[in-house]
């Protein structure tokens, strides 16, 4: 089934990417969502494109590194706020598709973390170019709709072997 996805929520050019008004006009509109999901130090699952705060923020912290109370206070003051993937699921009532893409590689803490978060969805992907998130999760449970994000600089062959991969739904 196809699903009509826009990419950090950025439907209109006023929005801000990856903020809960975004994903909240997207789903009135009947669209699905793609967003980057990343870990914060206290094993929150976030929305947010870049590991670093340096480009929207101008701080140069690791989400990786902040507690999500920090980062949120940090998001707030700048008038961006950074929602936890439990809001965005939350909103989209399990009726809009969600493609979550995991960017950076999540320690298996986190990766638990996330399953726990997606257990009710039923539509939604999760997608890494960290074929290392996708064989680990593919470990945890079978069954998910796991899909490896391929670079560009891949030559066709080499794609043709990832994709075979038993881990690999698409």
């Amino acid at each position: 089934m196809a699903h009509l996805l826009i990419h950090r929520g950025l439907a209109k050019k006023h929005f801000i990417e990856n903020t809960i008004p975004a994903f909240r006009y997207c789903f009135k509109k009947n669209y699905g969502i793609e967003t980057d999901i990343h870990a914060t130090k206290d094993s929150k699952i976030v929305c947010f494109h870049d590991f670093n705060l340096k480009s929207k923020f101008k701080i140069n912290k690791y989400l990786k590194n902040v507690e999500y109370r920090e980062l949120l206070k940090i998001s707030k003051a700048k008038k961006k706020p950074i929602p936890l993937l439990s809001d965005l699921i939350k909103l989209s009532k399990n009726k809009r598709f969600l493609m979550l893409e995991i960017k950076p590689l999540f320690a298996s803490k986190n990766l638990k973390v996330l399953l726990k978060e997606i257990k009710k969805l039923k539509k939604y992907s999760l997608t890494s170019f960290k074929e290392k998130n996708i064989i680990n999760l593919y470990k945890i449970k079978k069954h998910l709709n796991l899909g490896l994000l391929i670079p560009s600089t891949f030559t066709f062959n080499r794609i043709i072997k990832k994709i075979k991969k038993k881990h690999v739904k698409f």
